[in-house]
């Protein structure tokens, strides 16, 4: 009998101990959240993610944006760069992050595209980010080499719509942006021309200008050079306006009488899922003030880049139409990547 009481006696002490431990721990917890809450935002670092290597376009703009948070949040921002997958890895890494608004992630076009082009990307861009603002766009140059006989972007498509199936463009890769503009202007202008994707858009353009491909769509920091010393030819850019680095060349929409004929790469400012919306709307305003600065602008306008910003709401409305657009083009063409 004393051996049953001493037993019911000590499983009643481990039964409160637990208890005592689990109800200290919500305790914790409840107490972490509280002082979460109480605390300023930013009271300390941010980390923003970069879906692109070190020292390219996208980096540069990211880069150039951490720089100007800074100052107006006053705690430093910190560009970490996650390359990989086609920016899958660095979506999934922020989709993981706590929603506390010290990670920020800046997300591309990819995140529309690459649910429909990938079987295996595991994520829909509804659920797996929470977009705050847009952040810039770009277009690009469709060019061609010298030995095309076509001076404007109309003669080079009624040349290509003359001859089914006898040129070819290349881009940086299947499923990469600047193979969507090619295939959204082969479906809106109604073209039958070859898609050669290469491993990045130089090597694309060294064979474009050396004749093995006809043309492609280039970054612009990247068509201007070869443009400009006369090494390939300048047809028209993929955005809905005429950019002020390259005034002369029309829009592809301009000069087919195509409204719908728009593909630029753009990048936006996103955030966990769950992150408070006061955070949102903080970062939101900071990306504003940002975009409303001139020479900050202007600096990037030297690049071919527009420097934008939009509500959180607009930002969502941007990326449904971009994501219909994308995905109708991926699925009647059926593009794997």
């Amino acid at each position: 009998m004393n051996n049953v009481a001493i037993s019911k006696t000590r499983r009643g002490s481990v039964s409160f101990a637990l208890r005592l431990a689990g109800a200290l721990g919500i305790a914790l917890g409840l107490a972490v959240h509280v002082e979460a809450i109480a605390q300023p935002y930013p009271s300390k670092p941010i980390k923003m993610i970069s879906a692109y290597t070190a020292g390219g376009l996208s980096d540069t703009v990211a880069r150039g944006f951490a720089e100007k948070m800074a100052e107006v949040l006053g705690t430093q921002v910190i560009v970490e760069n996650r390359p990989g997958a086609g920016t899958t890895l660095a979506t999934k890494s922020i989709m993981a992050s706590p929603p506390d608004g010290y990670t920020i992630y800046c997300g591309t076009t990819s995140l529309v595209i690459n649910p429909a082009l990938q079987a295996n990307a595991g994520y829909d861009w509804r659920s797996a980010v929470m977009p705050v603002a847009l952040m810039m766009s770009t277009p690009f140059i469709l060019h061609t080499n010298l030995n095309l006989p076509a001076k404007s972007a109309r003669e080079l498509t009624d040349l290509v719509k003359a001859n089914p199936g006898k040129f070819s463009y290349g881009s940086s890769g299947n499923g990469a942006v600047n193979h969507m503009a090619g295939e959204l202007w082969k479906s809106k202008a109604g073209l039958d021309i070859t898609h050669v994707p290469y491993k990045g858009g130089m090597p694309a353009a060294t064979d474009m200008i050396g004749g093995s491909i006809d043309m492609m769509f280039s970054a612009v920091l990247e068509a201007k050079p070869m443009i400009d010393s006369g090494k390939t030819k300048g047809m028209a850019v993929s955005s809905a306006k005429r950019i002020d680095i390259m005034p002369q060349l029309p829009t592809l929409a301009e000069a087919l009488g195509i409204p719908s004929l728009v593909a630029e790469f753009w990048m936006g400012l996103y955030v966990p899922p769950g992150t408070p919306q006061s955070i949102i709307d903080k970062l939101a305003v900071t990306v504003q003030k940002i975009a409303s600065d001139a020479a900050f602008r202007e600096r990037f306008a030297k690049q071919g880049v527009t420097v934008r910003s939009s509500s959180t709401q607009e930002l969502k409305e941007f990326m449904e139409q971009e994501a219909r657009q994308w995905t109708e083009i991926i699925r009647a063409n059926n593009i794997k990547s």
